[in-house]
């Protein structure tokens, strides 16, 4: 279940995001940041982009779920670019929470 849910940028704006979090149940991660729209490391609805938190920081190791889309740490972050929507939705069906 989305629980978060906030826009980026404004309509027609080609960095138009909205940026919803979904709990996990991952052994990496209990949170999602997911990025929807068009922008940087989004196209929806063909892809989103993806970050993981844990107890509230980044996870910066990669979920082996999304190895062929993590972009490289940048500090203490790391993303997950172009994340296909239909691997994103079955993930959240086997790791997500429902709260």
């Amino acid at each position: 279940m989305i629980t978060q849910a906030f826009t980026i940028g404004s309509e027609g704006d080609s960095t138009s995001l909205v940026n919803a979090k979904a709990s996990l149940s991952h052994p990496l991660a209990d949170e999602v940041s997911i990025a929807i729209g068009s922008g940087h490391y989004a196209r929806f609805p063909y892809s989103v982009e993806l970050a993981f938190f844990r107890n509230g920081e980044w996870v910066t190791d990669i979920l082996p779920e999304f190895a062929a889309c993590a972009d490289a740490i940048a500090g203490d972050t790391r993303v997950y670019a172009y994340v296909p929507l239909i691997y994103f939705a079955q993930f959240l069906e086997n790791f997500g929470t429902g709260e």
